[in-house]
């Protein structure tokens, strides 16, 4: 009996064989040892907390992210070629005809509008020829209007209202080529001489 009490009472004794055991301790179910126990757990729970809290990064502010997310960039490339195919559509329905092929072809020349001289609003009977220097390698004439204003001609220039051209400049004369348009589509071609008038003295002795 004595010996029972001395193991339990944490003396050493002797296993099977004959080895010194350690003595053990047995703690009672105490409130003490339950407060004991409960302290522990709460540190190892704060430690545990505080290095989740250092391994993960900061997060932004909930108002922060609502704004980033709030203020998508505006797609400028999308846009641009939205109005550009609009635009497009627009002019090709405003100068399409209907009445027309898609395919045209551009072969049309613009007419070239002359503007024309003085001497073009008059007809060759109304005009009258005054002076012609002869002697140079291109001889010029002196036309004067029925208003009294006069022009100089040389060959190739347009005179008349019947599209006339000086062809020849002579010593007293002046021949210009008209075109005529018959009724038919015909263009004809004639001679129209305008003379240069005799001085007084010329004329009395013819």
């Amino acid at each position: 009996m004595d010996t029972g009490r001395q193991k339990r009472n944490g003396e050493t004794g002797k296993g099977r064989n004959g080895e010194k055991t350690s003595p053990i301790r047995r703690f009672p179910n105490s409130p003490i040892h339950l407060i004991y126990c409960g302290l522990l757990a709460a540190c190892w729970l704060m430690l545990t907390a505080g290095c989740q809290r250092e391994s993960t990064p900061p997060q932004p502010p909930a108002s922060e992210a609502k704004k980033a997310i709030s203020k998508p960039a505006p797609p400028v490339a999308e846009v641009k070629e939205e109005e550009k195919k609009i635009e497009e559509v627009v002019i090709d329905t405003k100068q399409r005809n209907p009445f027309r092929p898609f395919i045209i072809k551009t072969t049309e020349k613009a007419a070239i509008v002359i503007p024309k001289t003085p001497l073009q609003k008059y007809e060759l009977e109304e005009l009258k020829l005054i002076a012609i220097i002869w002697g140079i390698e291109n001889p010029i004439a002196m036309v004067e209007t029925p208003d009294g204003k006069g022009y100089s001609v040389r060959r190739g220039d347009l005179i008349g209202n019947r599209d006339g051209k000086v062809r020849r400049i002579e010593k007293n004369k002046v021949i210009v080529e008209e075109r005529l348009t018959e009724a038919s589509g015909e263009v004809s071609t004639s001679e129209f001489v305008i003379q240069l008038p005799l001085a007084k003295g010329e004329e009395e002795i013819r």
